[in-house]
C-alpha cells in the first residue's frame, strides 16, 4: 500500500444516509470519497453492501436503481465476506451482526495500524 493513500473503510452506517441525505457527515464523506482523490482508497465488505441492499429494499425500494447507477462512482474496493474462521476472533467480543464488518474491515488492512494501539490501551480487557 502507497504510504501517502490512506485507506478507509465504509460501514452501512454511512453509505445508506450520505446516498440520501443533502448535508450531514456521511454526505460529506461520499462527496469527498467521489472526488478520486489519489490520497484517499475507499474500502468497504461485501457484507456490507449486502446489508445496504436489504435495508434499502425493506425501507427504500424506490431508491435501488438510484443505489446501482450511483455506487460505481465510490470507486470501492469490495472485500469478499469473511469465513468463519476470520469471525473467530470477533464472536463473543462484539454482537455476532457485527462481526463480519469487523472481519471486513481487517482483512481490507484497515485495523492494522489501530486494532493493536486498541487492544494495548485502556479499553483491553483479559
Amino acid at each position: 500500500m502507497d504510504p501517502k493513500r490512506n485507506r478507509i473503510f465504509l460501514d452501512s452506517n454511512v453509505i445508506v444516509p450520505g446516498f440520501f441525505s443533502v448535508e450531514g457527515s456521511p454526505r460529506l464523506i461520499l462527496d469527498l470519497i467521489s472526488l478520486g482523490l489519489p490520497i484517499l482508497g475507499v474500502v468497504t465488505g461485501q457484507f456490507n453492501l449486502m446489508e445496504v441492499e436489504r435495508t434499502l429494499r425493506k425501507k427504500l425500494p424506490d431508491a435501488l436503481p438510484v443505489y446501482a447507477e450511483d455506487l460505481p462512482l465510490l470507486n470501492l474496493e469490495v472485500v469478499p465476506l469473511p469465513s468463519p474462521r476470520d469471525l473467530g476472533p470477533y464472536l463473543g467480543h462484539v454482537q455476532d451482526k457485527d462481526a463480519p464488518v469487523l472481519a471486513s474491515a481487517e482483512l481490507a488492512e484497515f485495523l492494522d495500524r489501530i486494532l493493536p494501539v486498541l487492544l494495548a490501551g485502556p479499553f483491553h480487557r483479559p
